[in-house]
């Protein structure tokens, strides 16, 4: 038992080089009230998201019940599943693509997420995190704390600011999510690597 609760904290903080649709704001609490407000988009595709997850949760004892009794009509459902996701995934995109926003390389976490900034964020700040992942586009939205910031010195981003923050009170839904999200890019990662080895041997 011990075993296994150090090994779902530790998958919290394995990190990955990733590429989202990010933002993010001071917290609600402290932020000024003069600022402007953020435009609304369409309601539908903004929630539709959190709407699919909701129903795959809901679905989910059926299906296995389904899996064990019939499990040519759970793969049946299963596929129908997988297009019904394709046509979210491409309607959400191009929702994306319109309201002007752009994939932000991050370093991403159960338990934080990192990103680079023109200006510097003083630790210690509240900020309202938003995070949508591809190819779900799975949203995400939690207060987090700036743990540090440090100027890059070389690479790419040489003269900008990397911010670190930790994110405070993430639903656990949200964290099984990105724990599953992050294990899978990893192991995704390591598969190309070893197939690249495999053919340089070749």
């Amino acid at each position: 038992m011990g075993e296994q609760q150090t090994s779902e904290r530790d998958r919290r903080f394995f990190r990955i080089q990733d590429r989202v649709y990010f933002s993010y704001r001071p917290a609600p609490d402290i932020a000024d009230e003069t600022a402007p407000a953020t435009p609304a988009t369409d309601d539908i595709l903004q929630n539709l998201p959190d709407q699919l997850t909701a129903l795959t949760h809901e679905s989910r004892p059926a299906f296995r019940k389904l899996l064990k009794d019939a499990p040519e009509a759970a793969a049946a459902i299963a596929i129908l599943d997988k297009k019904i996701n394709l046509l979210a995934t491409a309607l959400l995109s191009q929702n994306m693509n319109n309201t002007g926003k752009a994939l932000t390389d991050v370093s991403l976490s159960a338990s934080g997420v990192g990103f680079a900034s023109p200006t510097p964020l003083p630790e210690n700040a509240l900020l309202e995190v938003t995070l949508q992942i591809p190819p779900t586009l799975y949203k995400i939205v939690v207060q987090g704390k700036v743990v540090y910031c440090r100027i890059k010195e070389d690479g790419p981003l040489s003269g900008q600011y990397w911010i670190g923050v930790d994110y405070c009170e993430l639903e656990e839904r949200d964290q099984e999510f990105l724990s599953a999200h992050v294990l899978k890019k990893q192991a995704e990662a390591i598969k190309q690597q070893r197939e690249l080895e495999a053919n340089r041997l070749v």
